[in-house]
């Protein structure tokens, strides 16, 4: 990937986050039946692999957040909404020429695979957080197969 092309990838996301943050009226996902199972899986994964990739950061893998910021409910519901609409604009724009179209009983697991591979992209540090990502993915490949 060119530097042209992060840049525009980054540019997009920020985009995205900043569409989703201001709430859900108006928001279209191309898929509306992997949308609700991503923005579940997202607050599964804060909550049994405590990681929040869509929480506001330091940049170095530190949430800047009070906690009472971390329990607001709407907060974390804003963070899901942000990772769906990623994760569905990623599907439609990237993923499908790279490994295919996402199955909608099998988002959940392909969403917790690709946060893990982003993690294990950080560092040895991280990868307790990569462990229990593929964990949660075994359980909802279990649990739909």
């Amino acid at each position: 990937m060119s530097k042209a092309d992060t840049y525009e990838r980054l540019t997009r996301r920020t985009d995205l986050q900043r569409r989703a943050e201001s709430g859900p009226q108006g928001i279209k996902y191309c898929n509306s039946y992997v949308a609700p199972r991503i923005r579940a899986a997202y607050k599964k994964m804060a909550k049994k692999a405590r990681y929040r990739p869509y929480a506001p950061s330091d940049g170095l893998g530190n949430i800047s957040l009070t906690d009472a910021e971390l329990a607001d409910p709407g907060r974390l519901e804003r963070e899901a909404a942000t990772a769906a609409l990623i994760f569905d604009d990623d599907d439609k724009e990237h993923l499908h020429a790279v490994i295919g179209c996402v199955n909608g009983d099998s988002a959940a697991a392909m969403f917790y695979c690709l946060q893990a591979a982003e993690v294990c992209c950080t560092g040895s540090g991280e990868l307790p957080i990569a462990i229990a990502l593929l964990k949660l993915a075994i359980e909802e490949l279990e649990r739909t197969s």
